[in-house]
């Protein structure tokens, strides 16, 4: 009987640590889906699958793009860029999504980098296994084609994981982050032509244009 119990108390143990050795896996070839602190997934982040509380430092952890300042034209394509820093580190871990305040996912992402990232259920992109390491920093870039006009702001929510790669949960950092890009707004033309009261063939007339946005 006692060899029995003893048998299968390491039964169970060799079960827990089974699915332990998965979920590690599992979070090295990629985040689960909803877990870029976002509205649509109420705000989960790493810290739904790793140890500890999710901080914000644009320092280590944060989300740049090479929109202009002026906002995102519609249909143009752009280049987003997950980027974490930490001195030391060698394993790190993303997810970025593009939605509304609403949670609804606006404009198309496009993987550029099928080796390093990967898109997970339609509305985000996170890391693969080959994409998990660095020596104290790491980057990760997606395009992104602007939505249809009139869909106004447009936030990249991103949760990004600094790894202490003692191939467990625990010990890790989360940071939480986002950019809020706004739609460039279109500009009204006005021209009025200078010249005789009576325009004849090879008169010279003069066209002044000035335009403001709208």
């Amino acid at each position: 009987m006692k060899k029995r119990l003893l048998t299968l108390g390491a039964l169970m143990a060799m079960v827990v640590l089974l699915l332990s050795t998965t979920n590690t896996i599992g979070y090295l070839t990629g985040a689960p889906s909803g877990k870029a602190n976002d509205p649509a997934s109420g705000n989960a982040n790493c810290t739904g699958c790793h140890s500890g509380t999710a901080t914000s430092n644009p320092a280590i952890g944060n989300i740049t793009t090479n929109i202009p300042a002026t906002g995102y034209v519609p249909g143009t394509t752009y280049t987003i860029t997950a980027n974490v820093i930490y001195a030391g580190k060698t394993r790190f871990g993303f997810e970025v999504s593009p939605q509304n305040s609403a949670g609804v996912q606006k404009g198309t992402i496009t993987i550029t980098d099928v080796t390093n990232t990967k898109i997970v259920s339609t509305k985000y992109v996170t890391h693969t296994s080959s994409g998990n390491s660095g020596s104290g920093s790491r980057s990760w870039s997606f395009n992104w084609t602007a939505p249809a006009a009139g869909t106004g702001n447009v936030t990249f929510y991103g949760s990004l994981l600094v790894g202490n790669n003692n191939g467990s949960e625990s010990g890790d950092l989360c940071y939480i982050t986002s950019t809020t890009v706004t739609e460039a707004q279109p500009c009204t033309i006005t021209a009025s032509i200078t010249a005789p009261d009576t325009v004849c063939t090879l008169d010279t007339a003069i066209l002044v244009a000035s335009s403001t946005p709208t």
